[in-house]
């Protein structure tokens, strides 16, 4: 195998070499940034310069430095006499403090200050080439980090001995310290040794590379065509622009009213406690890894991770999914014992985690071989039911857990669930509560707070240790079949088609008929009956085995209306290695069976591929058509085969008439459907407010939704696609909503995994139960 990334030999330079770049940095941490805020301290008590000449002088070193940086850059890049040209540098700043406080003058100042910063410009690109060319690019990162290491040190040293120095002595000697420490990094720097310096590799490429390019290095067009390298230049810009000026204008401001020594010595305190941070930042960054890191490492062996998952913190090691096998040849022939970050890599093949359908299968297996059970067929081993149950009861114990108590005791118990739960919430709240202050300790404004302790201390006397005083709960007209929609899961032995029995994850794969389960109607239990005879009597495709991954048809997604005339079969499957023609001659076969079995079915075929999803319509309506009847009213919905709709039509058709008493509405309300699916709760509420705002994420329900509201001749509402918790801010903040409305109104109807924490937090940040303009 070639590498994606040409041999770039790693230099070995002498530790005392790696010793002198360590007292370099050190040295240099003041000499580079020149006498940057001590400047300002020292024109404004020593010279009484005003605040204007005091910026200019701020000013010309930085100027000068970004005039010179790129030049420098170049010579560094070309030059092999880069020790020299710092030790130049180092004592051309040393001779411009000198001057500085020698012969104290607007020009002398001016042109030191223009000395220092194009002497600045060289030391950042001459010890980053100097490192490169000491120890490589495999342990660059690793030396950056301790150069920094050793520069905030070096910066927290001289800034304790300018403090002294400003306060036990005099502001010039400051000056004197930098001129010091400009001739010591001269010394440190003096002892690199030059052989251990690689200049060809300093310059950021390898001899292959060179020649390649007829011993040219990459031109500027290098980096302006690089967008990476632009945007990182841009951030320091932006960076540079926000952070530069803030110690000089501290400096000036310490010095306004009291003497220079003191100045000097909170300035000094400034820097130390900043560079004292920065310290362990700088020695521990190189050690962690990232998934972007280690993303860039694979793309630099030309390898592309599926998924990149790491463990520990910081990270010890990382499971690395690839393509397919020669991927991961690849990646174990091109990263074993790669040095990176300094520790050399170890790369091995992860064994899979236990399937724990096979781990059961096994363990039956191992049962009938050492006892006197026979041994069990897949069908038998994947789920057997408890001793003294049928499998329709096991089934109707998993999905309707209560279906043995009578509808009052399933009421009685769902009450006392609710009671049980409010209790454990009002005690949690009690917990977040810092009653010695009165307040909870929670995040969130002071206003959140004084609103969270004002309901606690109301609902706490109101509500018998409950946050909220919770009503009665209504019954369901219709008891059993209730639901309009179900998700079939489809036996890979023998074709039933039903709910599944226990999980995959506690080794069962067996699906059970629903033919005794109480919530499903006849009708869903007819078309299920259907669909079982075409898996066994009709298609050539087996069902999907979810443990060895064969087969192609997945699940049967069935709804019904409550009226018993509308109807609809979405039916999945996994394509894998099926040909289009294929998949047309199914899917032509499944049209003619549908056809003559349910003909004013809705049918889809639902095609879904490992990273792609394809929802074909095959024939009948492209929608289902559901009666709603709200306060005396008759409403008309549709509903397409991804939108949410209520399960149990006739108790949402109760829910939504209490929603309407609950709320005290009116015709100055602007009321907003969160989360609307379909649009049922705005439209059956529209009647009875101003306007009706839905809001919902999925596009083909807010479509559903709009013909809903056209169906129903409802005009004053209108449906957004979108996230909630970007809508409903936009909404709740426009003016216009606030003077054309008395109140806003927010109905939230949540997806099963709830609401997300912004959207808490958005509402939390709103007046709520009216006490302004807003409630919920």
């Amino acid at each position: 195998m070639v590498d994606a990334q040409p041999k770039i030999p790693t230099p070995k330079a002498s530790s005392t070499s790696l010793r002198a770049l360590d007292t370099a940095n050190f040295f240099l941490a003041d000499v580079r940034d020149g006498l940057g805020p001590y400047l300002a301290i020292y024109l404004l008590t020593t010279l009484h310069w005003n605040a204007q000449n005091i910026g200019i002088a701020m000013s010309v070193m930085g100027i000068a430095t970004v005039v010179a940086q790129t030049p420098a850059g170049a010579l560094v890049d070309r030059t092999r006499r880069k020790r020299v040209y710092s030790i130049v540098a180092s004592l051309l700043i040393a001779f411009a403090a000198m001057i500085t406080i020698t012969v104290p003058t607007y020009s002398v100042i001016m042109g030191g200050q223009a000395i220092m910063g194009v002497a600045a410009a060289w030391f950042a690109p001459a010890i980053a080439a100097i490192t490169l060319g000491m120890v490589g690019p495999k342990a660059l990162d690793k030396r950056v980090g301790r150069n920094e290491t050793f520069n905030h040190a070096g910066n927290v040293f001289a800034a304790l001995l300018a403090g002294l120095l400003g306060y036990y002595v005099s502001t010039k000697g400051i000056f004197l310290l930098l001129a010091a420490m400009s001739v010591l990094s001269s010394l440190s720097v003096w002892r690199i040794r030059e052989e251990d310096i690689d200049h060809q590799l300093a310059r950021g490429c390898s001899e292959e590379e060179e020649q390649a390019n007829d011993g040219k290095p990459s031109g500027i067009r290098a980096v302006l065509g690089n967008r990476s390298i632009l945007f990182f230049a841009l951030a320091c810009v932006l960076f540079h622009f926000a952070n530069a000026a803030m110690l000089p204008l501290l400096g000036q401001r310490l010095a306004q009213g009291i003497n220079a020594g003191t100045s000097s010595a909170y300035m000094s305190a400034c820097i130390i406690v900043a560079q004292l941070v920065m310290i362990p930042v700088s020695h521990n960054i190189p050690r962690y890894t990232s998934y972007a890191t280690l993303k860039k490492l694979f793309s630099k062996f030309g390898l592309k991770p599926q998924k990149i998952k790491l463990i520990g913190n910081p990270v010890k090691f990382a499971f690395v999914s690839l393509a397919n096998e020669e991927e991961r040849k690849n990646a174990l022939l091109s990263l074993t014992g790669f040095v990176w970050k300094g520790q050399q890599l170890r790369v091995a093949v992860a064994g899979p985690k236990a399937d724990p359908l096979a781990v059961k299968r096994m363990a039956d297996a191992n049962e009938g071989a050492n006892g006197d059970k026979r041994l069990k067929t897949p069908a038998d081993c994947s789920h057997e039911p408890t001793v003294g149950t049928t499998v329709s009861e096991e089934l109707n114990d998993q999905v309707a857990g209560l279906w043995r108590l009578s509808y009052t005791e399933q009421l009685e118990a769902k009450t006392k669930l609710v009671h049980d739960f409010l209790i454990e919430l009002h005690r949690d709240i009690d917990r977040m509560i810092d009653h010695s202050h009165n307040e909870p300790s929670v995040r969130g404004g002071q206003d959140s707070k004084d609103r969270l302790f004002k309901w606690y201390m109301w609902s706490k006397k109101n509500c018998d240790r409950k946050p909220c005083v919770a009503d009665p709960i209504e019954g369901s007209p219709v008891v059993d079949g209730y639901r309009n929609k179900c998700e079939f899961s489809i036996d890979a032995i023998d074709k039933t088609v039903g709910f599944r029995l226990g999980c995959y994850k506690q080794g069962s794969v067996r699906v059970a008929s629903i033919s005794e389960c109480p919530i499903v109607s006849s009708q869903m239990k007819e078309i299920v009956l259907i669909m079982e005879r075409f898996m066994k009597d009709v298609t050539k495709l087996e069902p999907f085995d979810h443990v060895d991954h064969t087969g192609h048809w997945k699940q049967v997604m069935v709804r019904v209306n409550s009226s018993g005339d509308s109807s609809m079969i979405v039916l999945s499957m996994e394509p894998k290695s099926l040909t289009d023609e294929e998949i047309e001659t199914e899917q032509r076969s499944l049209r003619d069976f549908i056809a003559a079995s349910l003909p004013s079915a809705s049918l889809y075929l639902e095609v879904q591929g490992r990273k792609s999803r394809r929802l074909r319509h095959i024939r009948g309506p492209a929608s289902l058509m559901e009666h709603m009847s709200i306060h005396g009213k008759e409403l008309l919905f549709e509903v397409s085969p991804d939108a949410f709709f209520q399960i149990n039509t006739p108790a949402a058709q109760i829910c939504f008439e209490k929603i309407a008493e609950k709320l005290q509405i009116s015709k100055e309300t602007l009321l907003l459907d969160v989360c609307c699916g379909t649009g049922t709760i705005g439209i059956s509420l529209a009647a009875s407010v101003a306007r009706v705002v839905g809001i919902e994420l999925n596009a083909d329900a807010v479509r559903d939704a709009e013909k809903n509201a056209a169906a129903n001749h409802v005009s004053n509402i209108e449906f957004m696609a979108g996230k909630a918790e970007d809508l409903v801010s936009k909404i709740v903040s426009k003016p216009e909503y606030h003077a054309e409305f008395k109140e806003i109104v927010a109905i939230i109807d949540p997806p099963r995994a709830g609401l997300s924490q912004l959207m808490l937090c958005l509402f939390s940040s709103l007046t709520i139960l009216s006490l302004t303009q807003t409630k919920l």
